[in-house]
């Protein structure tokens, strides 16, 4: 699923956000298809140089990686991260070479100084971290239908959404939801 078919985040957090869904998990599709696809998409993003020359292994980190920003974001909708994946994306984290930089005007941000794929995972963590400094971050969110985990930022004024799309998994969460009360009460 495309972000703008969601409910697109803000700025920079859109970028994230397009990355974890360069999976469709309902619909079994994936963007990520081998290393051309893959440095078309980061180039796309503006996360990569179009000289990056990528390998299938890095395709295959590139969707682990994603994976486990996908449950960086079903955090953000109440499902606990696992130390695991902490502990994964702390390591990729570390080999982007993030480091504080001074702009001309006082501000600082995150620059990834490491190189091609790892450089291209450092943007993404700096967006997080600035989204966490702007407070967007929370917003932005994994769809809670365990068979989507589609990002989506919420929108809704108590930031109680849960789900992508109403039409999309919101009304199957609400009509297995039904089911369960039904059959409890023995219709």
């Amino acid at each position: 699923m495309t972000v703008s078919e969601l409910k697109a985040a803000p700025g920079d957090l859109r970028i994230f956000q397009s990355f974890v869904n360069t999976a469709d998990r309902v619909l079994g599709t994936e963007l990520l298809t081998g290393p051309r696809a893959l440095s078309g998409w980061l180039h796309q993003a503006g996360l990569l140089g179009p000289e990056a020359e990528l390998t299938p292994a890095d395709v295959e980190r590139t969707t682990a990686v994603r994976e486990d920003l996908c449950a960086l974001l079903a955090a953000n909708n109440g499902v606990a991260m696992s130390a695991a994946v902490a502990e994964r994306l702390d390591r990729v984290a570390e080999l982007a070479a993030l480091r504080v930089r001074l702009a001309a005007d006082g501000t600082t941000f995150l620059e990834a100084a490491g190189e091609g794929l790892d450089r291209a995972f450092g943007r993404l963590f700096a967006i997080v971290h600035d989204a966490r400094g702007a407070g967007t971050w929370p917003r932005l969110k994994a769809c809670a239908q365990p068979a989507c985990r589609a990002a989506f930022h919420d929108f809704s004024p108590n930031r109680s959404g849960v789900w992508c799309e109403m039409r999309r998994c919101g009304n199957r969460i609400k009509v297995r939801a039904f089911q369960r009360r039904a059959k409890r009460r023995g219709y």
